[in-house]
């Protein structure tokens, strides 16, 4: 047995050496020029990917200054390094490049198409193609258009090139990535940000109609766990892909063709995660995780670490924590059209605030996270009682609440406001003036946040559909808001902006989780180090920080942005077709 595993190594030890990988020495860019245009055999290649050690991705950004995570990969021959946004809401990656005539001033040079000795343009025939050829023997450009949520949009053209990521791990010189989008113009909050483009992790592929069902097709587009690092400040930012105009493309990728694709290869389009994975890893390492950080954090392939990095209470220093299989949940993810969970029903604060089984989407592109109207105005709606119970020191009574509302005739009472918010919304408005408004407290940069209350959204406590169930449930509403005031009173402050409506507090060591019930059964626990971003008060020397509320009102749409991924490991396994999430 000893024997084996020694010569097992020996083959692998060569196979590395000679076939992908390149040190990252003074003879880098040397051993990629020579490996990628030398035409070396490397029969060996499927054996050495498979059994090759998990692939860690450093992370940087933040939410209160970038506003969205990021990496850096390279691309070419000789490599030009890009910085690219992670996103779980896309699938592909998309670059602006030197082509670009209308672009933004991003972090890194466009990536510059004549400068790379290996990079080819795709040919328009392609089928997925958004002008594809239809005239034999005249060759086209395959072009491509996308558009997001929060209302960006690019164009551009697609193309064949190396890539490999600033990783730990000693990079894998001749995985050739297919299909990346060479954006030639851009519009939109993507124009403005300092990234280069997007790396889309998500599965937002379909099928094209001409492929069997079990082929991989697809749509072009279709705690603190780790150290990281600071950026520079953006603006908070939804977004979840919508659409590419690729014609021709129709279906979606069932959980079951999702288990099929693995030994299936395409030539057209992949999603950039299940290429990676394949192009590296068996099948049943077809693993993911983001482990995210208020700073930074790492991205895995191939697996998920074991160890995540806390701070002790004493001194303030990082320490790893190992942790088991027991500690993370797992529940059945669904990819019919990106990364999406079902949720039975949202408790919080002990009460439950939203029953029916609805689609969440996981989307680490998007800052904050987004509730459809009814949830969001009920969470939203008790930290607005909250911050005017601090500020007025002093416990809303129940008895005169009930008063109040036995004494509201006709229509009127079926949408009866507990009295305390009248005050808060003529604090919002600015008919108050004894609050400091949060953009004198915290400095300007705190209305880079933009937050539904703009839309004068009602805020409405938690209702019951019977009288006696409507009392019950005031009662609950005001035991969970009074108990969790008598908490924090005397250490909290809050402030909400005069020009956003944005909400934050100075302590939320004490605020109640969000606790989402899957149809499946299991309970996700939602931490409000997650939901809340921690921002640095202005002008001051010290290290308080005010932790504004990261959720929106989303409409009729459930998304979990950034704020669901922060502090927390998130695992994508899609051999199995689970979500693991640390609790």
């Amino acid at each position: 047995m000893l024997f084996l595993a020694i010569a097992f190594f020996i083959v692998l030890g060569e196979c590395l050496q000679h076939c992908s990988v390149c040190h990252r020495d003074n003879s880098f860019e040397q051993c990629l020029l020579l490996k990628r245009t030398e035409n070396i055999d490397c029969s060996l290649k499927d054996v050495c990917y498979s059994d090759l050690p998990t692939i860690h991705v450093t992370v940087y950004g933040n939410l209160h200054e970038y506003a969205y995570y990021y990496c850096i990969i390279e691309i070419g021959t000789p490599v030009q390094e890009q910085v690219v946004v992670i996103d779980t809401g896309s699938p592909n990656l998309v670059l602006s490049s030197s082509l670009c005539v209308q672009c933004g001033h991003h972090e890194k040079p466009p990536l510059n198409p004549s400068l790379s000795r290996t990079l080819s343009l795709v040919d328009g025939i392609k089928s997925f193609c958004a002008n594809p050829s239809t005239i034999p023997g005249k060759r086209r450009h395959c072009k491509f258009e996308q558009t997001y949520e929060e209302g960006s949009t690019v164009n551009g053209y697609y193309a064949n090139d190396y890539f490999t990521f600033r990783s730990e791990n000693e990079p894998d010189a001749l995985y050739k990535l297919r299909n990346i989008g060479l954006i030639t113009l851009e519009t939109g909050p993507i124009n403005e940000q300092r990234a280069n483009g997007i790396l889309g992790l998500g599965l937002m592929s379909l099928i094209t109609a001409n492929e069997e069902t079990t082929e991989r097709g697809s749509n072009n587009y279709g705690n603190q766990c780790c150290n990281g690092h600071v950026g520079s400040p953006a603006s908070v930012r939804s977004r979840r892909f919508i659409n590419s105009k690729n014609d021709k493309i129709s279906g979606k990728i069932s959980q079951d063709n999702l288990r099929k694709y693995s030994g299936v290869v395409s030539n057209d389009m992949v999603p950039f995660t299940l290429d990676y994975l394949r192009g590296h890893f068996r099948p049943e390492r077809h693993v993911f995780s983001l482990c995210l950080s208020e700073n930074g954090g790492s991205l895995t392939f191939g697996g998920y670490s074991r160890h995540y990095a806390t701070r002790t209470s004493k001194n303030n220093r990082m320490k790893n924590v190992r942790y088991s299989q027991k500690s993370i949940t797992w529940v059945p993810l669904s990819v019919d059209d990106g990364y999406v969970i079902k949720v039975d029903s949202i408790i919080f604060s002990g009460m439950t605030i939203d029953n029916g089984n609805r689609n969440f989407y996981l989307d680490s592109g998007s800052t904050n996270s987004l509730l459809q109207s009814s949830t969001h105005s009920k969470i939203h709606s008790f930290f607005v009682d909250l911050c005017a119970l601090l500020e007025q020191n002093e416990v809303l009574d129940q008895k005169s609440m009930l008063k109040a509302q036995y004494n509201l005739k006709g229509p009127d009472a079926n949408n009866y406001v507990f009295p305390i918010i009248n005050d808060i919304e003529k604090k919002i408005s600015g008919k108050h003036t004894g609050r400091v408004p949060i953009s004198e407290s915290m400095g300007t940069e705190s209305d880079t946040y933009s937050n539904p209350s703009e839309t004068n959204e009602a805020i409405q406590p938690v209702r019951a559909t019977t009288t006696k169930d409507k009392h019950v449930s005031e009662s609950l509403y005001l035991d969970s808001l009074n108990e969790l005031y008598k908490n924090l009173s005397g250490e909290t402050t809050c402030s909400i902006s005069h020009t956003t409506g944005y909400l934050c507090f100075s302590n939320i060591s004490k605020m109640p989780t969000i606790r989402l019930k899957l149809e499946s059964g299991e309970v996700l626990h939602w931490k409000p180090k997650s939901y809340f971003i921690r921002r640095r008060r202005a002008k001051e020397t010290t290290n308080k920080a005010w932790w504004c509320l990261g959720l929106e009102n989303g409409d009729n749409n459930n998304i979990l942005g950034a704020t669901f991924f922060k502090n927390n490991l998130v695992v994508f396994d899609l051999n199995r077709g689970k979500l693991g999430k640390m609790t």
